[in-house]
């Protein structure tokens, strides 16, 4: 009688440390949950303010935003594993900040720089404002020519891009590839080959010819 009391005993131990570990297991869910959440609406409202404006290129200043909001983050979840509170583990903090940063970059350079720099999203936003009239095909080429390249000083932010980030240098006025710049174009191509994606763009820009004019002296680079 005294040894099956012992095993009820056991099995009732044993079944309680089970739920504590399905308890425990949920409850960090939920932290992961809060805590990506948490960073990602800081990370928002830090877009929101004058916080690195000085970056003009809105990829890179939402970037370098991801990294303080992560390191953020991370700063709280470390405070929170300090007695008493002590909620979470070492490696759950790691992985926290690693799907904030993961989850916030791919929805950051999917859909907000999408919406700032794709010419699809400029030319549906101008039939939107004007959705009872039907556009012409020349009418269309020109809403690309004028409003978005021109008006929207296209070239000069693009440019502005590449300057900053080495892929081209400037010599007297004008542009010319840098060895960073090539280096990124074969990737462009690698990785074009390797998902077989449309490489039209690639193929029209190695097909297209340069009006040769008088050549630029060599000159130093312009450091920006």
């Amino acid at each position: 009688m005294e040894n099956n009391v012992k095993k009820v005993e056991k099995v009732k131990s044993k079944e309680k440390k089970e739920m504590g570990k399905v308890l425990k297991a949920f409850l960090t869910v939920i932290w992961y949950i809060v805590f990506v959440l948490l960073g990602s609406v800081t990370f928002i409202l830090l877009l929101h303010t004058p916080l690195l404006k000085s970056m003009e290129v809105y990829m890179y200043r939402g970037t370098a935003l991801i990294i303080i909001t992560g390191i953020l983050l991370w700063t709280v979840l470390l405070l929170l594993r300090l007695k008493p509170l002590k909620i979470l583990d070492v490696k759950d903090t790691v992985c926290i900040v690693c799907f904030f940063c993961c989850i916030n970059m791919v929805v950051f350079t999917l859909f907000p720089v999408t919406v700032e720099r794709s010419v699809s999203v400029f030319l549906l936003s101008s039939m939107d404002a004007h959705d009872d009239h039907i556009y012409s095909k020349g009418e269309i080429e020109n809403l690309l020519e004028e409003d978005y390249i021109e008006k929207n000083n296209a070239v000069d932010k693009r440019a502005m891009e590449q300057l900053e980030t080495g892929s081209i240098e400037e010599i007297n006025g004008g542009y010319r590839i840098t060895e960073r710049g090539k280096f990124i174009v074969s990737m462009f191509k690698l990785c074009s080959e390797i998902y077989n994606c449309n490489s039209s763009s690639l193929q029209l820009a190695a097909e297209s010819e340069v009006e040769e004019e008088d050549d630029l002296p060599e000159a130093e680079v312009l450091k920006h």
